[in-house]
């Protein structure tokens, strides 16, 4: 039987010696100069303190949100998900336009955002 931590290891190993020889970028963990690959994310940032009110708003709600294995089906049982994350979703490829009228400024930032797939609290 395999071992699963070699692996692990070995396809890591691949990917290491990938990221020296250059054939990676290296990209860091958070990017504070986006602005060249992700412009119209300045639109969140612009519109912050907005998006974090109606978050706000929603967290003293949040016995209406469903929690996240609820929506996820066998993907989001058990694991991680035993410690029942909420998720309300404001886009899913396609704006939930329920969850978006319930926060129209956050949804109005996603709007300038066509590239963004999933958005979520």
């Amino acid at each position: 039987m395999l071992d699963p931590k070699k692996l692990i290891d070995g396809i890591n190993g691949v990917f290491k010696a990938a990221i020296s020889r250059g054939l990676f970028r290296r990209t860091p963990l958070f990017w504070k100069d986006y602005e060249g690959t992700f412009p119209e994310l300045r639109e969140l940032e612009k519109s912050f303190p907005a998006i974090r009110a109606e978050c706000v708003k929603l967290l003293g709600q949040s016995k209406d949100i469903p929690n996240l294995e609820n929506i996820g089906g066998e993907y989001t049982k058990g694991g991680v998900h035993d410690i029942q994350w909420k998720s309300y979703f404001l886009k899913l490829g396609e704006f939930v336009d329920e969850n978006c009228r319930r926060c129209p400024q956050t949804a109005q930032a996603l709007a300038k955002v066509p590239k963004a797939y999933l958005a979520f609290f």
